[in-house]
């Protein structure tokens, strides 16, 4: 787990849905960025307190020119008194927050009673997306002191903080935000949950939640993640895609992922790959059955102008390697021979899906010496590095968001 040294309080959900949206939505608006022209002038802001129902005498704060002083600027404004509804209005008029509300507030997260402040901020500047910080400061004796930073630099991603909940069960409210990084064309966001553990935050996600365009659901205990797509067309083809991620006792860990029901040929194959890599090789051969005989599914070619024939051919030949590979992995022998055998008939010299059949004709080879799955790999990685046709036939066809493939991939079993 991850470890910096900082503070922190929010306020009460139990359950964060949160959808976002394109890079217009987080970031580019019309605000002009701080850092593009003379500081603002200092303004005096007060507002009603919301537990007494009085107006907060006014505090007055600057606008920094630098994005690096913002931390000294918000601290130097808790210190004189100053109110944290005032303080997100002023922060907003400047256009320095994220597009959502309740981008600064309250929260104790340290479990003593006494609220922390959290602030997310947006710097808009010169790259193609913003980039932001998270700052938490924690009331000492004599003033607030910045418990924890993100941290800035003009390439960091951005900023958003969702609602506070005690994710982990332990009583205590954790911060949730994403960091945003965006491209020509597509944002990716990483949920972050940060918890106190005595002497400074952690990070409870035992690994990367990183998604395009996400909807992230947090609950105790639970994350649910859908993905949204990847806006370019050399991503195609893509499918709807979900994960759970479930506390284990130390951090969150995936535990479900999920694709929607393939419309393509070529999803179906990797769905047959998950199986198989996973030990469930009856659903493995099903599937793979599938990719060969069902009319149902649809060749990506016929969309992207390919030869929907010649790919169909292609898949089926590999489907069929899978199912030799499959039979061998979970002892049928004699199917793999079946199967080994009609992958030659079906795709002699010459035919499409040939390279996959002599491919498979060097693990046979191999594996027939002394039975040993991982020489009969290790021999066909070594001829398919040499002979590139059948990886490089998936890297062209299919957009990057599908796998990248390399000679491994075709006969994984090598260690």
């Amino acid at each position: 787990m991850t470890f910096k040294t900082k503070k922190l309080w929010l306020g009460l959900p139990l359950a964060v849905a949160v959808g976002f949206g394109i890079l217009a939505v987080l970031a580019c608006g019309s605000t002009k960025p701080a850092s593009s022209g003379p500081p603002a002038a200092s303004v005096a802001v007060s507002a009603e307190s919301p537990s007494a129902g009085m107006v907060t005498p006014a505090v007055e704060i600057a606008q920094p020119v630098d994005p690096a002083d913002y931390p000294a600027a918000i601290q130097r404004y808790l210190d004189a008194g100053g109110d944290v509804v005032a303080l997100e209005a002023a922060l907003a008029g400047w256009g320095t927050l994220p597009g959502a509300p309740g981008q600064v507030v309250a929260a104790d997260l340290t479990g003593d009673d006494d609220p922390e402040i959290v602030v997310a901020l947006q710097y808009v500047g010169e790259a193609v997306a913003p980039s932001g910080d998270l700052l938490i400061f924690s009331r000492q004796a004599g003033g607030w002191a910045l418990l924890y930073q993100e941290g800035y630099d003009p390439s960091s991603p951005a900023v958003r903080l969702l609602p506070v909940l005690d994710a982990n069960g332990d009583g205590r409210q954790d911060i949730v935000y994403t960091l945003i990084t965006c491209g020509a064309h597509t944002c990716f966001e990483s949920l972050q949950i940060l918890s106190w553990r005595g002497t400074g935050f952690f990070s409870l996600m035992g690994g990367r939640l990183d998604m395009p365009h996400p909807t992230y659901t947090v609950a105790p205990g639970r994350i649910d993640a859908g993905s949204g797509s990847v806006a370019s067309v050399g991503a195609e083809p893509q499918r709807g895609y979900s994960e759970v991620w479930e506390w284990n006792g130390d951090v969150f860990t995936v535990t479900q992922q999920i694709w929607e029901p393939p419309v393509y040929r070529y999803h179906a194959l990797l769905d047959g790959d998950r199986a198989l890599l996973s030990g469930d090789y009856a659903t493995a051969v099903t599937t793979y059955e599938r990719v060969i005989g069902d009319d149902a599914l649809q060749e990506w070619g016929a969309v992207s102008g390919g030869d929907p024939g010649v790919e169909r051919a292609q898949l089926a030949a590999f489907a069929r390697w899978r199912l030799v590979l499959t039979r061998v992995r979970s002892g049928d022998l004699g199917g793999a021979q079946s199967a080994y055998d009609r992958l030659q008939a079906e795709h002699p010299d010459g035919a499409v899906g040939h390279d996959v059949a002599a491919l498979a004709e060097v693990f046979w080879g191999a594996y027939a010496a002394d039975g040993s799955v991982i020489d009969g790999c290790t021999a066909l990685v070594v001829a398919a590095k040499e002979h590139t046709s059948v990886h490089d036939f998936f890297n062209e066809n299919y957009g990057y968001a599908n796998p990248r493939w390399e000679a491994v991939d075709i006969c994984p079993f090598i260690e």
